[in-house]
């Protein structure tokens, strides 16, 4: 066993010399030829990767001969409907795959490559992607193998998922994350001025721009980006620090933008960033979300923004404003005082106030309502 094993990762390390002089091509070419030299056989790769904004699995079949590759596309073997992603922290803790590692070897910028059972896993971090590919003759082998680094079907209890945005060695990393459905009654919640019909069409459609929630902390702002989520569980949302954007060591981040079209970018309490330039704010980041929510860049993309922010839109910076950049804009305010008294079923208030001091009266004790939480 320890023969195999030390034949192994002499293998690899002598096929990622041959890589390296090469100085180009996919590496997961040259591990056909550490199957061959392993097995003195020809194998077949199984990946999955994130592909034209879908997580699909696909079969490459490779036939290896000396002084001879020749690679052909043979055909898919499936696509998950819903959000299927691979992950690597249920794989690494699944005791089928540990306990049948015989060894491994890592190398930087290219990933660890596992000996596995009679076969061969090499999991790849390349930027903001984790590719996952196994190397075999045995297709029930590989199908059963996916099912262990592949997140199931979401249950019958609804979830909703977006993605947050985080730094790593590799660059830009999205961590998937999820929320439970919740009933959101806007009528109840906001006052009747909310133009939600104009920012479901905004999320909706095929155009660039920016919208822009502000108004008092506890309003419900938060609360609108979890419906609009809910309500359009096809399309990519995707959370942003806006303290990262506020770093000058952030360019990696036009990257990312240019390498994923068509979502939905939130920011949240990002009134530092958007702060108007005559008054210290501004910087390349603003920039970059001016050209990403407008003109050429913009409309090839199709990038759009929603911000939230608590400051007076007087303060933010006049180019955002913009007619055409700017496709839409509300003051979530605190509720009107018909509705506040509804709400918080208490005739003698006589103020406006906002959701979070609504359903957080000491007084009231709402603690022993049914109703869902709102407002942050």
């Amino acid at each position: 066993m320890e023969q195999e094993e030390q034949k192994f990762k002499k293998e690899v390390m002598k096929v990622y010399e041959k890589y390296l002089r090469a100085g180009k091509g996919d590496f997961r070419e040259y591990i056909h030829l550490i199957y061959w030299n392993m097995f003195g056989d020809t194998c077949q790769s199984y990946s999955i990767s994130k592909f034209n904004d879908e997580d699909q699995i696909f079969l490459r079949g490779t036939n290896e001969l000396i002084g001879e590759r020749k690679e052909e596309f043979v055909s898919g073997i499936g696509r998950y409907s819903g959000p299927v992603q691979v992950d690597m922290i249920r794989l690494m803790n699944n005791p089928e795959f540990i306990s049948e590692i015989k060894t491994s070897v890592e190398i930087s910028r290219i990933g660890t490559i596992y000996y596995w059972k009679n076969m061969i896993v090499w999991l790849s971090y390349l930027r903001n992607r984790i590719w996952v590919y196994l190397f075999t003759k045995d297709r029930e082998e590989a199908e059963s193998f996916l099912k262990l680094v592949t997140i199931p079907k979401i249950s019958k209890k609804k979830r909703n998922m977006y993605s947050f945005l985080v730094k790593s060695e590799n660059g830009i990393d999205e961590r998937k994350l999820m929320f439970d459905s919740q009933r959101i009654d806007l009528k109840k919640n906001y006052n009747d001025d909310l133009p939600w019909n104009e920012l479901k069409e905004f999320v909706r459609s095929g155009k660039e721009g920016l919208a822009i929630l502000y108004g008092p902390a506890g309003t419900g702002k938060t609360t609108l980006l979890k419906k609009l989520i809910q309500e359009n569980p096809k399309k990519e949302f995707i959370l942003i620090n806006s303290k990262d954007l506020e770093n000058p060591d952030s360019e990696g981040y036009l990257e990312y933008f240019l390498e994923n079209k068509n979502r939905i970018f939130i920011l949240e309490d990002c009134e530092k960033l958007l702060l108007s330039r005559n008054q210290g704010g501004g910087s390349n980041q603003l920039v970059t979300i001016l050209n990403m929510a407008d003109g050429l860049l913009g409309s090839t993309l199709k990038t759009k923004f929603i911000c939230t922010f608590n400051t007076d839109l007087r303060n933010i910076d006049e180019a955002l404003l913009r007619k055409g950049r700017m496709r839409l804009k509300y003051y979530v305010g605190p509720l009107c005082l018909e509705k506040t008294r509804i709400l918080a079923n208490d005739v003698t208030i006589q103020k406006e106030m906002t959701l979070a001091e609504i359903y957080n009266q000491e007084e009231n004790d709402f603690s022993k309502t049914s109703q869902k939480r709102i407002g942050f």
